[in-house]
């Protein structure tokens, strides 16, 4: 196969390091986007953050606890909450839901935290 006449060779370490700046521009873009995006639909379609199921964190309310972490799209939308505690985990911000708290996302994709009774 002929190269194409306009094509220049590129050693393999070269390409790498453009290959990486490519991407890292890329993501900032993308984290940009986000936070600029007045649309939840920006925001939840980049949620992965826990999108490969549940993981723990150890947190601090008052006594150590082990909490599961979950993404925004996880939490029920519309209803009564998810109870505390847990950690909700985004791109760009991490939100501890406390012991006694119910945390939900509301019909424009933010979340809403009310004191369980």
């Amino acid at each position: 196969m002929a190269d194409h006449p306009s094509a220049t060779k590129t050693d393999a370490a070269t390409f790498e390091v453009v290959k990486n700046s490519l991407y890292a521009v890329a993501e900032e873009m993308k984290v940009v986007l986000a936070k600029t995006a007045y649309s939840p639909i920006l925001k939840v379609a980049g949620d992965s953050a826990a999108s490969a199921g549940e993981r723990e964190r150890e947190v601090v309310f008052g006594e150590r606890l082990r909490c599961p972490v979950v993404a925004r799209s996880d939490l029920p939308a519309g209803t009564e909450g998810r109870p505390g505690p847990f950690i909700v985990e985004e791109m760009d911000c991490t939100i501890a839901v406390p012991p006694g708290w119910r945390a939900r996302r509301d019909g424009r994709g933010f979340i809403l935290m009310t004191r369980s009774a």
